[in-house]
């Protein structure tokens, strides 16, 4: 009844074998040594992702043409992610009249609805730049 894609259901059990290993073995440094480097391979993964998403399509020549097969999903591209920045950035300023709140969360709420946890990840260095 349920149908998951294999990356999910690979990504779960890895998380599970990670979680098992680390209670049953915690002084062990052998999973440290194997995901060490890890959190390095964001950025280089999505550019791989994205340098590879328009290979074999064909490139519209002209802007008529451009605009009239991308023309519609530009708009609702755009739609959503002003939309969102819009969102985020009102959001974060009600939010931060009451609370603590970091200035980047009006930008970091929409790059992770947009974006998702891998941009996000590979935007780490922005983000540690801005404070």
């Amino acid at each position: 009844w349920m149908h998951f894609p294999s990356c999910v259901i690979s990504g779960f059990l890895g998380l599970l074998i990670v979680q098992l290993w680390t209670a049953a073995n915690p002084d062990s440094k052998v999973l440290a040594g194997l995901i060490a480097g890890w959190n390095r391979l964001a950025t280089l993964a999505i550019c791989i992702i994205f340098s590879v998403l328009f290979l074999g399509a064909k490139i519209p020549t002209s802007t008529s043409e451009l605009w009239a097969t991308c023309g519609l999903q530009f708009a609702y591209g755009q739609l959503l992610s002003w939309g969102q920045v819009l969102i985020g950035l009102s959001l974060g300023t009600a939010l931060s009249k009451w609370g603590n709140l970091n200035k980047a969360f009006g930008m970091i709420l929409p790059t992770g609805f947009e974006g998702g946890h891998g941009v996000v990840a590979g935007l780490v260095q922005v983000w540690k730049m801005m404070g």
